[in-house]
C-alpha cells in the first residue's frame, strides 16, 4: 500500500466519509489532508502520522516485504536494525521430538506504558515543530496518530484512554498547535478505538479539579465562580483554554474541540464543536495567577492516585490499515 493510500485509510478511520469531503489542492501537501464538513464553509487540515515501538519497527510497518525478507536471509536496511531486528534460528520439532527443520525468527519489543508515553510525546512534538509550514488559510489543524505498538491490546477502552493521556504528555499537548490530537489505538477484543487527547484532558482535569476544589475553599461557590476558578487553574497549568457562552447561557470553558459548562442547577454540560468554527464570542482566558499552591498540589496528588475512565471513547469509523 502506497504512503498516501495508507494515510488516507488512517484518515477515514477517524472521519466519516459521508460527513466530510476531502478538498482538492495544488502544490505542497502540508498538512496531509484538507477536509470540509458537508454543507460547511470552513476547511480544516489533518496531519496523519504513525507511532511504532522504534524506527526499526516503523521500517517493518512501512515496507511490507521487509520482515519476510529478513526471515528469508535478506539484508538489514539500517544498522540499528541489526540490533533491534536480530534474526536467530530456532529448531522446529514435533511433539515426539522429531526434528522437522530450522526456522528463522526475530523478536518485536513491547513498550511499557511509561515508555509509550515518552514516545507518544516525542511524536507529537516532532509534528508540532513542522506546523509552521502548514497552510495558514485553514481554520485549524488536527493531528491523527495511528498507534501501531499494540501496547494496550486487550485493555478496557477507558483504561487504554487513561494510559494514552498521561502527565508524560501534558506539556506536549499544552504547547502543540493542533486543535485536537486523536490517537487510534487497540483496546478490548483488539477493537480500534479513538482517543481525543485534548477532550480527555479537559474532562479529566475538570473532574479532578472539582474533587479537590470544594474542600479547599471557605464557602459554597456558584457555578459561575467554579467556572472562573477552573479557567484560571487550567491557564496557570499552561493550557490555552477559551471562554464562551453555553447553550443555556452559562459560562463555558473550552479546550480544543470540546468545552464544558455548568448550567444553573444542572449537571456538567459537555459541548463537542466537531471541527466547526468555535462558538461566536469565544475569547482566550488570560492568566492572573490566582490559584493557591495548595490547590495545585492537591490536584496533582489526586491525579496521581486516581485514573479517569471516560465513556467518550468511540470505536474507529473504519478499520485502519494494518
Amino acid at each position: 500500500m502506497g504512503d498516501k493510500r495508507r494515510e488516507r485509510g488512517i484518515l477515514w478511520s477517524v472521519y466519516r466519509d459521508d460527513e466530510f469531503k476531502e478538498q482538492a489542492r495544488e502544490g505542497d501537501e502540508r498538512p496531509d489532508f484538507v477536509l470540509r464538513r458537508n454543507g460547511g464553509v470552513n476547511s480544516f487540515g489533518v496531519e496523519v502520522t504513525e507511532l511504532y515501538q522504534s524506527e526499526s519497527l516503523a521500517r517493518i510497518g512501512r515496507i511490507p516485504t521487509y520482515g519476510r525478507d529478513l526471515l528469508a536471509g535478506g539484508r538489514h536496511i539500517h544498522k540499528a536494525d541489526l540490533r533491534e531486528l536480530k534474526v536467530v534460528t530456532a529448531e522446529h520439532r514435533d511433539n515426539l521430538g522429531n526434528r522437522k527443520g530450522m526456522v528463522d525468527v526475530f523478536f518485536v519489543p513491547k513498550l511499557d506504558p511509561l515508555e509509550y508515553g515518552r514516545r507518544l510525546a516525542e511524536r507529537i512534538d516532532d509534528k508540532a515543530q513542522k506546523a509552521s509550514g502548514y497552510d495558514r488559510t485553514l481554520s485549524h489543524i488536527n493531528l491523527v496518530i495511528h498507534d501501531m505498538t499494540g501496547t494496550f491490546r486487550g485493555w478496557g477502552r477507558g483504561d487504554a484512554a487513561a494510559a494514552v493521556v498521561t502527565s508524560l504528555c501534558y506539556d506536549t499537548i499544552a504547547r502543540s498547535p493542533f486543535r485536537e490530537i486523536v490517537v487510534i489505538t487497540t483496546a478490548e477484543e483488539n477493537a480500534w478505538v479513538l482517543v481525543p487527547m485534548k477532550q480527555h484532558l479537559l474532562l479529566s482535569h475538570a473532574y479532578a479539579f472539582d474533587a479537590v476544589y470544594s474542600p479547599l475553599v471557605d464557602s459554597e461557590r456558584t457555578e459561575a465562580e467554579w467556572t472562573d476558578a477552573f479557567a484560571q487553574f487550567m491557564c496557570e497549568r499552561g493550557f490555552r483554554v477559551y471562554r464562551h457562552v453555553g447553550a443555556s447561557e452559562e459560562a463555558a470553558i473550552g479546550y480544543g474541540n470540546a468545552s464544558l459548562g455548568i448550567p444553573l442547577g444542572e449537571d456538567l454540560a459537555i459541548y463537542d464543536h466537531a471541527d466547526e468554527p468555535l462558538p461566536v464570542g469565544s475569547v482566550a482566558v488570560v492568566c492572573g495567577q490566582t490559584t493557591s499552591p495548595e490547590l495545585h498540589a492537591a490536584f496533582s496528588t489526586f491525579l496521581a492516585e486516581n485514573v479517569f475512565v471516560s465513556g467518550f471513547i468511540q470505536n474507529a469509523v473504519a478499520t485502519p490499515p494494518s
